[in-house]
């Protein structure tokens, strides 16, 4: 019914996505949300701010990651994975809030 799951990697495959460029992107997405929640304990910003913050720290983290010798990304690259990885730092955050953070009614009794 729904596939043997090639499709999805012929997709990955056509838009040269591979093992190490996705886990490129997710290494670059969890540094930006540990930084861009550095940055807004840090500083004053904005909420609606957030996501703008969040794609520019990981365009500049992900720019300084391909700098590194280990990493074969080049820069251009490295700016659009960053973004995505930017994009995704809301994201995390919501994740991480809804399964390990405290909800609106915890702590309130059993309010229905």
């Amino acid at each position: 019914m729904w596939g043997d799951g090639m499709e999805e990697l012929n997709l990955l495959n056509q838009l040269g996505l591979e093992g190490q460029h996705i886990v490129f992107i997710l290494v670059v997405a969890v540094f930006s949300k540990l930084l861009v929640d550095v940055l807004k304990n840090s500083f004053s910003i904005r909420k609606n701010l957030l996501p703008l913050v969040g794609v520019g720290v990981g365009v500049g983290l992900s720019v300084v990651f391909s700098l590194l010798p280990i990493v074969e990304i080049g820069v251009v690259i490295a700016c659009v994975y960053g973004l995505i990885a930017g994009l995704l730092t809301p994201g995390i955050h919501e994740l991480i809030k809804k399964r390990f953070g405290k909800t609106k009614n915890e702590g309130k009794g059993d309010v229905v």
